[in-house]
């Protein structure tokens, strides 16, 4: 809504997108992105190809991160408690999806995997269940059962190679189809999709791809880069776009020890590895806002430690300690002492453009009646928690003395911001 949009373009603090679908009407993204003032941003399009999406002549100071489109399931069975490879039902379990004619060949792909290969087995005499209609597709509760039941299952890389700018091809083939209902893919694809097909490449690794991992279901894929996760005979068996060696892959599937062995591969790969969870990822964004947390229009999102330490000095009255603010968020309920703030810069060239934070020291009163001193310490360019172990020991030794190794206490600061500011309090304690 407007009133949202003015709402986050006023914010002055750190502002951060995640665009899944980049293809689509791209250039809405973009507008928006200048309109709100967006300092970074996540997507799914790969490092070689941000600058043909993202120019940075339009866009100098948005830092913008590649990232996956999924990644493992937060809550799914133990290893030990999934049907073995032997038990299941199904040699083959897919279910695709007939996607409309502009999203190109790679969208095109879920669908002929699986047509292809059901007329292929079928042929044969091999038990599968592969389907593409709509209503067949399995939701919610029923998924994970079929994953289980299946000894292998298709995929294809996922996303869109056709970028639609301005979602001009969209309407242009929609009318196509009105004007004429027969139309096939492969003429809609020469009169509208081919200038555009593959000019920027975002094949990716699919989040289907994650969950049959989990569940120990064999893969049996188009070849592809899968983003680099997963490797071809080690981690699935390669199934060539011409099915020229479709002979190969039903020998292969046909071998329940073979299966079990690569879906056991896979799993430890992606699985056991940790690399590719939802905690993973939130721990590496954790890691992004700790080296960014200084962007703002002038407003400092992080505010430091409380501690005790002896010191002598003016004294405010209670109703002018009242009115100190320490921090955003943290004005003072207690009588203070100010002193003048102590700086302290740490000599790493790598912290020139990491984020700043403040130190307040607080003695302690040993009396309710007793007045609280403070002194702030500025520490610029302090580093994010990927640095938090070699700043806590520069800090400690240069300003240990003055700490007096009194214990000190964490103020008032929420969330991930508490967690990136944590292993420094425990230095200093």
């Amino acid at each position: 809504s407007p009133a949202c949009a003015e709402a986050l373009r006023g914010y002055g603090g750190l502002k951060i997108a995640f665009v899944q679908d980049d293809y689509e009407t791209t250039e809405t993204t973009r507008k928006w992105i200048e309109q709100l003032g967006v300092h970074a941003v996540f997507t799914v399009v790969p490092k070689a190809y941000i600058e043909s999406v993202y120019p940075k002549s339009r866009f100098p100071y948005v830092d913008f991160r590649e990232t996956l489109t999924g990644f493992l399931p937060l809550q799914f069975k133990p290893p030990e408690q999934l049907k073995p490879t032997a038990e299941r039902a199904w040699v083959i379990g897919y279910r695709g999806r007939d996607l409309p004619y502009w999203y190109g060949n790679l969208a095109r792909e879920k669908l002929v995997i699986g047509q292809r290969m059901r007329q292929i087995c079928n042929e044969r005499g091999i038990e599968v269940n592969i389907e593409w209609e709509i209503h067949k597709r399995i939701y919610g509760d029923g998924w994970y059962p079929f994953l289980e039941n299946s000894k292998t299952t298709l995929a294809t890389e996922s996303g869109a190679n056709v970028f639609d700018d301005y979602g001009d091809i969209r309407r242009s083939i929609e009318q196509a189809l009105v004007a004429d209902p027969t139309l096939t893919y492969k003429e809609a694809f020469a009169r509208f999709l081919a200038p555009h097909e593959g000019k920027i490449v975002v094949n990716q690794i699919s989040p289907k791809v994650f969950e049959a991992v989990a569940y120990k279901t064999a893969l049996v894929m188009f070849e592809g880069s899968y983003s680099g996760v997963v490797e071809p005979w080690k981690h699935y068996i390669q199934l060539k776009k011409d099915f020229s060696n479709v002979d190969d892959v039903l020998a292969k599937i046909a071998d329940d020890e073979y299966l079990q062995a690569m879906a056991d591969r896979a799993y430890a790969h992606v699985v056991e590895s940790g690399q590719y969870s939802y905690r993973r990822f939130v721990e590496s964004f954790d890691d992004f806002l700790t080296a960014t947390l200084g962007w703002s229009n002038g407003h400092q999102l992080v505010h430091g430690l409380v501690g005790t330490r002896n010191f002598v000095g003016p004294q405010l009255t209670p109703e002018q300690a009242s009115q100190v603010d320490l921090g955003r968020g943290m004005v003072t309920r207690a009588p203070l002492e100010i002193a003048a703030p102590l700086k302290l810069q740490l000599p790493m060239p790598v912290l020139r453009d990491a984020w700043s934070s403040t130190l307040a020291v607080v003695e302690v009163p040993q009396h309710p009646s007793d007045q609280v001193a403070v002194q702030t310490v500025a520490i610029e360019s302090f580093p994010g928690r990927a640095l938090l172990k070699e700043g806590a020991r520069r800090i400690k030794s240069r300003v240990a003395r003055r700490l007096a190794d009194q214990p000190l206490i964490l103020a008032a600061c929420r969330g991930v911001y508490r967690r990136l500011l944590l292993p420094l309090y425990r230095r200093l304690r």
